[in-house]
């Protein structure tokens, strides 16, 4: 935690008395603050040390400590030296291609004509309606955002073509900035009940957003196989069984996860089980059996998971309830009722307690989805009756859980913390 690691790596390669240092996204995972240390400290090693650093980064606070800056568009490096940001809307601007004012002995170069004016008209700068773009930015701008979709790319262009008034600048900054903040690369998760349904379905989208995954489950076959799959697929991931009912069980895992992997930033309680039996039909072995797994499991989970999460410089929990920890559903399966209503309020409890130290924590609330927990009610009355009352008249996928999840983890969601997220077809909004 706090950058020790990046630290720990800097000057395990300053040993060898290194010519050339190459540091690979040595802010990923930092807050701020930390970050900006590292950078610092990268700075002071080139400058004090007359050593060459070369550093890979989306970072953008690396052009205030580096002497050149590259960035690479469709291919090719280009040179930043050659672009200035306007100071009316800070968007990046070709100093050849853009117009230009004096002030106080400076510089200023600017996207249109109508941002010189404002500029020099004194007023606050806010983005005019009258700032333009030019293709050659728009694809430069575009380059620099991780996940930016073609089609969006295109709309720029078609309402470039028309003649459209648009500030290209913030718009863009700001998309790019939530490209990355979904992006969860450098960090290790831990999902229960990971072998099938939800679980897996959420392996895949941390996988595919960049986390070291720790697949856990009972099923260690199917976990196994999961695991292999993520792999496969060019992820980091892992199988470890997990009887999320045993503390001692899950202080081997989260121990383990942490000696090899280095760290612990996301936790997603999903295992559980599901049964029928009403208040008079259910017993004290079935009720014991449900609560360890669905209620006990999770606050375990919370209690084993959120020390490491502190030493890791904080983290996620996302507990996984139901729509039927909310509503009574149709009167029967007390048991899970009971669990899922309780790790809704406990969920609440702990995102207060963890607040003031990194750590948020959320649950999200499925409706009725195709996992095999449902298999038991296929083509019967019961699932007809529940895709009647389902407003969208269709159980839901287990992708479509894993996407929110996979959300509620990253910074994305930094300012979300005791939500309770329903995804469910519009079932509860009845």
């Amino acid at each position: 935690s706090g950058g020790e690691k990046q630290r720990v790596a800097i000057a395990r390669a300053l040993i060898n008395d290194p010519a050339l240092i190459l540091a690979d996204e040595p802010t990923a995972n930092l807050d701020s603050k930390i970050g900006h240390e590292i950078m610092r400290l990268l700075r002071r090693i080139a400058k004090e040390q007359g050593r060459s650093v070369v550093i890979v980064s989306h970072d953008e606070r690396i052009r205030d400590i580096a002497d050149r800056v590259l960035w690479l568009e469709d291919g090719a490096f280009k040179d930043i030296v050659t672009m200035a940001t306007d100071p009316v809307c800070s968007m990046a601007v070709e100093r050849e291609r853009a117009v230009s004012a004096e002030r106080d002995g400076e510089t200023y170069w600017f996207c249109s004509r109508g941002c010189r004016e404002e500029f020099l008209g004194g007023l606050p700068p806010d983005h005019p309606t009258d700032c333009h773009g030019f293709p050659g930015l728009v694809r430069a701008a575009t380059a620099l955002l991780s996940r930016r979709s073609s089609s969006a790319t295109d709309r720029h262009q078609a309402a470039k073509r028309s003649g459209t008034s648009y500030c290209i600048g913030a718009p863009l900054s700001a998309q790019r900035r939530h490209a990355m903040e979904r992006d969860l690369s450098g960090k290790v998760a831990i999902v229960t009940g990971g072998a099938r349904g939800i679980g897996a379905a959420t392996a895949e989208a941390m996988a595919a957003a960049g986390v070291a995954v720790v697949v856990t489950d009972v099923l260690d076959e199917e976990g196994e196989r999961m695991a292999s799959h993520l792999r496969d697929g060019g992820y980091t991931a892992r199988y470890e069984h997990l009887d999320v009912s045993d503390e001692a069980n899950w202080d081997q895992v989260v121990e383990k996860t942490v000696a090899e992997l280095g760290g612990l930033h996301v936790l997603v309680n999903n295992a559980g089980i599901g049964t029928l039996p009403d208040v008079e039909t259910e017993t004290r072995e079935g009720w014991d059996r449900l609560i360890a797994i669905n209620q006990t499991g999770v606050w375990l989970g919370m209690k084993t998971a959120a020390p490491r999460m502190r030493a890791s410089g904080g983290g996620s929990i996302v507990n996984v309830s139901s729509i039927f920890g909310a509503v009574g559903g149709f009167g029967g399966s007390i048991a899970y009722h009971a669990s899922k209503g309780a790790v809704r309020l406990m969920t609440k409890n702990a995102a207060i307690r963890y607040a003031k130290e990194g750590i948020r924590v959320n649950s999200v609330h499925p409706g009725f989805i195709d996992t095999p927990m449902i298999e038991q009610v296929k083509d019967t009355p019961v699932e007809q009756a529940i895709l009647a009352n389902t407003p969208m008249g269709r159980l839901g996928t287990p992708a479509e859980i894993g996407a929110v999840i996979a959300f509620l983890a990253s910074d994305a969601a930094s300012y979300m913390t005791g939500s309770e997220v329903y995804v469910d077809g519009g079932w509860t909004a009845q």
